[in-house]
């Protein structure tokens, strides 16, 4: 049987070469492996879970990387490198994903290629449950234009409002929502807040709530990309009694036509792939489809019970 426990300090540098590619990664040959030495080192190592299976050797690694918003990501080395043993594998995707939720994390998540059916097996063995299929889109900014604003619409930017009411708008817009409904309530709002706030480069002065007969109707949020001149649509959405009247598709053009005159090039953004509406609203926006991928999750509230069933409670 496989030794699962963390990894001490000093062999940090050999589990995460493990990470990259089982046994056949060495230090300078992959790009993977410099990816993961910048992710778990320096200022980061605090935020880092790294596990692994030792039977005399490695034979299995995986870390969370705790994300703001006490949310995780899951890394493990490929199921199918060589020297990674796959039951070994679960266990300690298992084991550092139940650490991870134990020390205060509301979900850990892995995101996955559609193609990559082993590391799916892996993750569904290991505790996690299929979330969504995403579907990644992006706009090319037109020339600036400005949509028209109807007299019954006054929208607010983020100095103008708090986090406290932009959650309760956020919590409202959840209600009857297709976007990953498993994961809408799995941690508070500040936490969602937080995560959003996290997701590329903040940019609170294109964060706006509308208002539409004094009541916030939906909200869009955009973020900076960390590299070139793009932007990204962290969330959108519109209160239950406000939808059917347009008000989503102003809200995006009304992004589109301020990030237009910032000087950026492209907004991308993912929708569930389940999300029939949304994606519609995005392609009459403009937007088309890049990539897809898979998310998959352990859940701190449904593992809880998960573990408890197992145990016979």
């Amino acid at each position: 049987m496989a030794q699962i426990e963390p990894v001490p300090a000093s062999h940090r540098a050999r589990a995460i070469r493990f990470i990259a590619g089982g046994s056949a990664v060495q230090p300078g040959r992959d790009a993977r492996l410099d990816g993961l030495e910048v992710l778990a080192g320096g200022d980061h190592r605090q935020r880092v879970r790294l596990w692994w299976a030792r039977q005399g050797r490695c034979v299995a690694a995986a870390m969370v990387v705790e994300h703001p918003g006490q949310s995780g990501f899951l890394i493990h080395c490929p199921p199918e490198a060589p020297g990674v043993q796959r039951g070994a594998l679960v266990a300690v995707v298992r084991a550092v994903s139940e650490d991870a939720l134990k020390a205060g994390l509301h979900f850990v998540q892995a995101t996955l290629p559609p193609e990559d059916k082993a590391g799916a097996d892996t993750v569904r063995a290991g505790g996690y449950e299929f979330i969504a299929e995403l579907v990644y889109m992006r706009l090319n900014l037109p020339r600036p234009s400005q949509p028209r604003h109807p007299r019954d619409l006054r929208l607010q930017s983020y100095d103008q409002f708090t986090d406290k009411q932009l959650g309760e708008l956020i919590a409202a817009t959840y209600e009857d929502s297709l976007d990953c409904p498993l994961l809408l309530r799995a941690r508070p709002i500040a936490g969602v807040i937080a995560g959003h706030k996290a997701t590329g480069l903040f940019h609170p002065q294109s964060w706006w709530i509308v208002y539409q007969e004094e009541m916030a109707a939906g909200c869009i949020l955009l973020n900076d990309q960390p590299a070139g001149r793009n932007g990204e649509v962290v969330y959108v959405g519109v209160h239950p009694r406000h939808r059917g009247k347009g008000l989503g598709r102003w809200l995006l053009r009304h992004a589109v036509a301020d990030g237009r005159r910032r000087g950026l090039r492209s907004f991308s953004l993912a929708v569930d792939g389940r999300n029939d509406p949304a994606k519609r609203l995005y392609a009459r926006c403009g937007f088309r489809e890049t990539h897809r991928r898979e998310v998959y999750a352990m859940i701190k509230a449904r593992a809880s019970g998960e573990r408890a069933r197992r145990a016979g409670c």
